[in-house]
């Protein structure tokens, strides 16, 4: 599996909104210093993270952005499944029905074994687990 720069860049700007959990709402300019990302790239990342219900806008001059509940309760699963297109081992892995083969592939068990173990793992790292193992 390899993750996109969605998926990569939208985790760090996830950390970095982590950090300032309890704070005040963060703009998209000090995301965007303080993660080297581009507002623009932030912004369709930020959209995605709001329909999920992971982020929330503030409006006015002190608005910005806050994560909508703990860094605890928020795995990086959620974050990577709501921004990566596609999130899987191999499609078939991630997608019953993709595939014409399905039923008579000799792999597709370890495939699917591969991808529900790598799901399960990222089930159980929050994005406060990837906050306190920040240096």
């Amino acid at each position: 599996m390899r993750l996109s720069t969605r998926g990569r860049y939208g985790l760090a700007a996830m950390i970095y909104l982590g950090k300032k959990y309890g704070d005040n709402p963060v703009s998209l300019n000090e995301i965007s210093k303080a993660t080297g990302l581009s507002n623009n790239y932030l912004e369709q990342l930020i959209r995605e993270l709001k329909k999920q219900d992971l982020v929330i806008s503030v409006r006015g001059v002190q608005g910005g952005y806050l994560l909508k509940k703990s860094p605890k309760e928020i795995s990086v699963a959620e974050i990577l499944e709501c921004l990566e297109e596609f999130f899987g081992v191999t499609e078939c892995s991630a997608v019953s029905g993709l595939c014409s083969r399905e039923d008579t592939c000799p792999s597709r068990l370890i495939w699917t074994q591969m991808h529900d173990d790598m799901i399960n793992s990222i089930k159980n790292v929050s994005l406060q687990d990837l906050i306190s193992k920040e240096k």
